[in-house]
């Protein structure tokens, strides 16, 4: 049976690590690892004696096989043969979907939040955050279970299901707790949006809003804990910044730089976050991207298959008019802080988050070596600090337009990880 190849590295770390000792896998992965890079069809046989029945996983690399993002289901009803099987001991997978219909996970906001001031509503969001549980930090244990739910995502049968509600919910707080499916561990600020000098309109305009930020990364093994045993991780990190506006939904963004990662470089604030990073998608063309990219075969492969979950989840919803990796902000600029509705919107191309020269400076916060969980070194942020410059994009032109300051130290706790809720918009 065909296996697509990389994607199943995933299931070998949700399913398989949690069974065997660090020595076990470390052998497991780079065996599968060196398996997937050849440039022959390979089978290779992953046993352990940490688990009762012994584990074997084939894969086979195709280099003839068209792009993965070549061919799209032509409705919502369709097979997804075009994509990949997986057959090993534990999974026997065969991809069909039928019409997907969209599961109002979020009863919240009510009506009685949404007529809330930004900042009433700020304060009140902080209050859960504040008032829950702290997600322990340097947690080895938690941060495979959030790695398990990354297995569970690249699954074909499951992905696209469990992230069509990160598209299509428009509420601040989910009603049950559940475990993030990409960016399951981060840290949560609150912070003002403060825009300084602006063509644009709506939240673009001159003032300040109340927001929140949450700072989270893509790979929680290699954040959390020592990356030494296992190869081929990437720091991967992520930001999501809610707007909170006055009696109406709140604006919401999410930017990242790449999914080909920074290599182990422990530095967060490493690169530029964008909320339209197609020129560093794993299918760019572009000679940087694709270096970046050639750097880890395995990562690279694992989030093509990231990538097509969100296309999967913008097909089945009827939005054919983006790619996973621009999460416009368009609707930005059709409301005020105070919202009001804008009458004639004009919001830029995109939006590009950069760290402020109070970052770079603080070693602390940029080391990029020390071996420790990232939330420690975000704790390292004083309240009050300006964060990120914000600059716009319009036509390929890069104008500075404000910053985020946070107003509170970021800090990680269970109900920011599973319930604070920030739309994948489109």
């Amino acid at each position: 049976m065909k296996l697509y190849p990389l994607a199943s590295i995933a299931i070998v770390l949700g399913v398989f690590v949690t069974g065997c000792s660090l020595e076990e896998c470390t052998e497991a992965i780079t065996t599968l690892a060196n398996c997937e890079a050849t440039s022959d069809p390979t089978v290779c046989d992953l046993q352990s004696e940490a688990v009762n029945t012994a584990f074997s996983l084939q894969c086979t690399m195709d280099k003839e096989k068209s792009d993965i993002f070549s061919t799209q289901p032509e409705d919502a009803s369709c097979s997804w043969d075009w994509q990949c099987n997986y057959d090993s001991g534990f999974l026997c997978l065969s991809g069909t979907c039928s019409h997907l219909p969209i599961d109002d996970r979020c009863d919240l906001p009510s009506e009685e939040y949404n007529s809330l001031s930004g900042r009433q509503k700020q304060a009140a969001l902080m209050a859960l955050h504040v008032d829950s549980e702290p997600t322990a930090v340097n947690d080895f244990n938690g941060a495979l279970l959030a790695l398990h739910r990354v297995a569970d995502f690249v699954i074909p049968k499951f992905g696209a299901e469990k992230i069509t509600d990160s598209m299509t919910q428009t509420c601040d707080v989910l009603p049950e707790p559940s475990i993030k499916q990409v960016h399951a561990l981060g840290s949560l600020a609150s912070a003002d949006w403060i825009i300084e000098d602006s063509q644009y309109s709506g939240l673009f305009e001159q003032g300040s809003i109340p927001a929140l930020i949450r700072f989270s990364i893509a790979n929680p093994v290699l954040g959390v804990s020592l990356p030494s045993f296992i190869p081929n991780l990437e720091f991967i990190p992520g930001i999501s910044i809610k707007l909170l506006v006055d009696g109406r939904e709140s604006g919401n963004i999410v930017a990242m730089d790449s999914l080909a990662g920074q290599g182990s470089d422990r530095n967060f604030f490493l690169n530029p976050f964008y909320n339209d990073f197609s020129h560093n998608a794993p299918t760019s063309e572009f000679p940087a991207s694709k270096a970046r990219y050639a750097n880890n075969v395995i990562n690279h492969e694992v989030m093509k298959t990231v990538g097509i979950r969100f296309q999967e989840t913008l097909h089945l919803i009827g939005d054919d008019s983006t790619t996973p990796f621009h999460r416009p902000v368009h609707s930005l600029a059709e409301y005020r802080g105070d919202g009001s509705a804008v009458v004639d919107p004009n919001s830029p191309d995109y939006l590009v988050f950069r760290a402020t020269a109070d970052i770079n400076d603080n070693s602390t916060v940029v080391d990029s070596t020390t071996e420790i969980d990232f939330r420690e070194k975000l704790s390292a942020i004083q309240n009050g600090t300006p964060i990120f410059d914000i600059f716009a994009v319009e036509d390929g032109i890069e104008n500075k337009i404000g910053y985020i300051k946070i107003t509170s130290v970021p800090t990680p706790s269970l109900w920011a990880d599973r319930q604070f809720f920030v739309q994948h918009t489109r």
